[in-house]
C-alpha cells in the first residue's frame, strides 16, 4: 500500500465563507450610510462598493479552487515579483501615474490599480516559497535570513517612499512574523524588530509632517483643530455612540466631521450608529474568521501550501488590529483600510484573494487531517546546535 498522502477536494469552508458574506454585508451596510452626505450622488460609495464586493466574491470562488503547490516555483514566483515591481516603479512614471495629495499610490492602466496591495499578496507567496524551500535552512542567518531580507526590503522601499509607511510597515511585519513561523532563531525575531523600528523611525524623521503626527498622538490636546482633527473626531463619533449607538443612517460625524470616513475611518461611523454593541459584534465576527482560518491552513500538509494560508490570514489580522487602534487612537493616525469594511477596490479585491488562498489550502488538506487540527510543529521553537550554529555578527 502506498505511503504517500492522499488528498481529497473538499467543498468551501461554508462556516469562513458564512463570516465572509456576514462583515461584506456589514461593510456595505456602513458604506451606504456614509454615502448620505454625497447630494448629488448619495448612492456613489454603495453602488461602486457593491461592484468591487461582486467581484471579490468572484476572485475568492476562483482562487478557492486552485491548486496552490502549482504556484511552489521559483520562476512563477519570480515572473510575479518583477511585474509587481515594475507596477510600483511605474507609479512614479508618467502618464502611468496617478498622484493624489501628494501621493504615488496609484497608477492608471486600463483600470485605477494600487500596486502595494499586490504587493502585499505577493509578498506573501514569495515569503512562503522561500520559507518552503529553505526548510531547516531558515535557521542560518548569512545563508537563510538575509537573501530572504535583501530582495523583500525594495518592495518594502519602493511604498514607503510612495509614501505609503503603513504598507511598507505591514509587509515588514508579516516578514518578522513569518519568518518566526519558519523556524528561524529567537535572536533573528528580535533583531527584525528593532531593525523594523529603527527603519520606521527613520522614515518619520525624514518627513516633518510626519513627526507633527507624531507628536499629536503623544499629546492628543495639541492642535485639535490640524492634525488631530481626524482623530478628535473619530473619537467624538465613537463616543457619541455609547452602548447602542444612534442608529444606521442618524450619525452626525459622517456630514464631513471625519475626512476619508468611507475608507479608513469607516469604524468610527460604526462606533456611531451601532455603538459599543456593533463594534464589539463586528471584532467578534473578524475573530472567528482569523481564528477559522489558521485552524483551515494548519491542517495542511504541505509546506508552501500552510504557509501561504497563514501568511494571508496574518494579514487580514495586522490590517484590522492596526485600523482599530488607530482610529480608536491608540497608535499614530496611519491610512490603513479596514478589510471588508473600507470603500476601495484594490483592497477589497486583496482580502476577497486571501480568503481564496485560505480556502484553497483548506480544500487541499490530507484525506485525515479533518481529526488532526493541530500542526504545533511549524511553530516549535529549535535553536541550532552550539557546533554547528552560525552567529549574526560576522
Amino acid at each position: 500500500m502506498s505511503n504517500e498522502i492522499v488528498y481529497q477536494r473538499r467543498g468551501l469552508d461554508r462556516y469562513l465563507v458564512l463570516l465572509v458574506l456576514l462583515l461584506s454585508a456589514f461593510g456595505l451596510l456602513m458604506v451606504y450610510s456614509v454615502s448620505q452626505p454625497l447630494t448629488e450622488q448619495p448612492l456613489l460609495y454603495f453602488k461602486k462598493q457593491a461592484m468591487h464586493l461582486m467581484l471579490g466574491m468572484a476572485l475568492m470562488l476562483l482562487l478557492s479552487g486552485a491548486d496552490l503547490r502549482r504556484l511552489d516555483n521559483s520562476k512563477v514566483i519570480g515572473a510575479i515579483m518583477a511585474v509587481v515591481f515594475v507596477l510600483l516603479i511605474l507609479t512614479f512614471i508618467p502618464p502611468f501615474a496617478a498622484p493624489a495629495k501628494g501621493a504615488h499610490r496609484w497608477i492608471n492602466l486600463p483600470v485605477h490599480l494600487q500596486p502595494s496591495e499586490l504587493a502585499k499578496a505577493t509578498m506573501i507567496l514569495f515569503f512562503a516559497h522561500y520559507l518552503a524551500a529553505q526548510g531547516e535552512g531558515i535557521r542560518r542567518f548569512w545563508r537563510g535570513v538575509v537573501p530572504l531580507v535583501g530582495i523583500a526590503m525594495p518592495f518594502i522601499g519602493l511604498i514607503a517612499i510612495e509614501p505609503d509607511l503603513g504598507a511598507a510597515a505591514v509587509i515588514a511585519a508579516l516578514m518578522i512574523l513569518m519568518l518566526f513561523i519558519g523556524g528561524a532563531q529567537w535572536r533573528v525575531i528580535g533583531l527584525g524588530f528593532v531593525g523594523g523600528a529603527l527603519f520606521i523611525a527613520s522614515q518619520i524623521v525624514m518627513a516633518p509632517w510626519r513627526v507633527k503626527r507624531l507628536l499629536g498622538f503623544l499629546d492628543p490636546s495639541r492642535d485639535p483643530l490640524g492634525v488631530n482633527w481626524q482623530t478628535w473626531q473619530a473619537q467624538i463619533a465613537i463616543g457619541r455612540g455609547g452602548l447602542t449607538g444612534v442608529g444606521i443612517g442618524n450619525g452626525w460625524q459622517k456630514f464631513y466631521f471625519v475626512p476619508e470616513m468611507h475608507t479608513d475611518f469607516i469604524l468610527a461611523n460604526l462606533g456611531e450608529e451601532m455603538g459599543l454593541l456593533g463594534l464589539l459584534l463586528a471584532f467578534l465576527l473578524f475573530f472567528f474568521l482569523i481564528w477559522r482560518s489558521i485552524r483551515l491552513c494548519l491542517r495542511a500538509t504541505d509546506l508552501f501550501v500552510r504557509l501561504c494560508g497563514l501568511g494571508a490570514a496574518l494579514l487580514i489580522g495586522m490590517q484590522v488590529l492596526i485600523n482599530a487602534a488607530v482610529v480608536m487612537s491608540l497608535l499614530p493616525n496611519k491610512g490603513l483600510s479596514l478589510p471588508f469594511f473600507s470603500y476601495g477596490g484594490s483592497n477589497t479585491l486583496l482580502n476577497f484573494a486571501l480568503i481564496g488562498v485560505i480556502l484553497a489550502a483548506a480544500r487541499q488538506a490530507p484525506v485525515d487531517a479533518t481529526s488532526k487540527p493541530k500542526v504545533l510543529h511549524l511553530l516549535q521553537r529549535r535553536e541550532l546546535p552550539a557546533e554547528s550554529e552560525e552567529g549574526i555578527t560576522c
